[in-house]
C-alpha cells in the first residue's frame, strides 16, 4: 500500500512540475492564417512561454491583412512542449511540403497538439489524425472533411480531445479550447487568472455548438 501511495505522489509531483509557467507553446503561422485563432488562445496562454514560428522569419500576413513579426523559422526555433496550429485559408498550405513536414515532425514529438478551425485540416493532411476524433470550422466542413475520410470528424462540437490531439471548431472556438487545455493541464486557478486577464467568459461545454448547422449549408 505504501509503495502505491509513494508512486502516486511521485507521479502527481512530476505532473505538477511539468505543466507550469516554463511550459513552451510553439505556434505555427503561415500566409492568410486567421488572426483570432492566434490572438484569443495566445492571451489565455499569457502565463506560459509562447513563441511564433513560420517557414521563414520576418513578417507573415494574416487573412485580414495584419502583419506579424515571426522570429523563428522551421529550421531554427526553441524546443517546445505544445504544438499549436491555427486555421485560415489553408489551400496553399495543403500543397506546401515544408509546413506539412514540419507539422508532422513536431506533432509526433509534442506532448499535446492544439488546432483551431482549419488547422485540423493541415494536421489531417499529415495522416496523424487518421482513426482519431476531431472537428474543424463548420463553414469549411463540406469542403474539407470528405478529403480525409479516415478521420472521425465530429460535427456537433465546440472542441474535441482524442489523446494528445485537441481540435476546435472555427475561429472563436479556439479560445474556448485553449481555456479547456489550461484547466486540464495547469489547473483551475491558472485558468481563472487567465480568464480574468482576458476578461473572457468561457464556454466550458464542448457539446454546446450553436454553429454546427453551418456544416450543412
Amino acid at each position: 500500500m505504501l509503495t502505491i501511495i509513494f508512486t502516486l505522489l511521485a507521479y502527481l509531483s512530476c505532473v505538477a512540475g511539468y505543466w507550469n509557467s516554463t511550459t513552451r507553446i510553439g505556434m505555427v503561422l503561415y500566409p492568410k492564417f486567421e488572426q483570432l485563432d492566434v490572438v484569443g488562445p495566445h492571451t489565455i496562454f499569457s502565463f506560459a512561454k509562447v513563441f511564433l514560428m513560420a517557414e521563414k522569419r520576418g513578417l507573415v500576413r494574416s487573412r485580414i491583412g495584419t502583419q506579424w513579426q515571426v522570429d523563428h523559422d522551421f529550421q531554427n526555433h526553441p524546443e517546445f512542449d505544445v504544438l499549436f496550429v491555427p486555421g485560415g485559408l489553408v489551400d496553399d498550405e495543403l500543397a506546401n511540403p515544408a509546413i506539412l513536414e514540419f507539422i508532422e515532425t513536431q506533432a509526433k514529438k509534442a506532448k499535446v497538439v492544439l488546432t483551431v478551425c482549419t488547422g485540423s485540416v493541415l494536421l489531417a493532411k499529415t495522416g496523424l489524425l487518421d482513426g482519431s476524433r476531431a472537428t474543424t470550422n463548420k463553414m469549411a466542413w463540406k469542403k474539407f472533411t470528405p478529403q480525409f475520410p479516415d478521420v472521425n470528424w465530429v460535427k456537433h462540437a465546440r472542441w474535441v480531445q482524442d489523446g494528445k490531439y485537441i481540435t476546435s471548431s472555427g475561429v472563436s472556438a479556439g479560445t474556448d479550447m485553449a481555456a479547456y487545455f489550461v484547466k486540464k493541464y495547469f489547473g483551475e486557478q491558472t485558468l481563472n487568472n487567465s480568464l480574468k486577464v482576458a476578461e473572457y467568459i468561457w464556454n466550458s461545454n464542448p457539446d454546446y455548438d450553436p454553429f454546427s448547422g453551418s456544416a450543412d449549408e
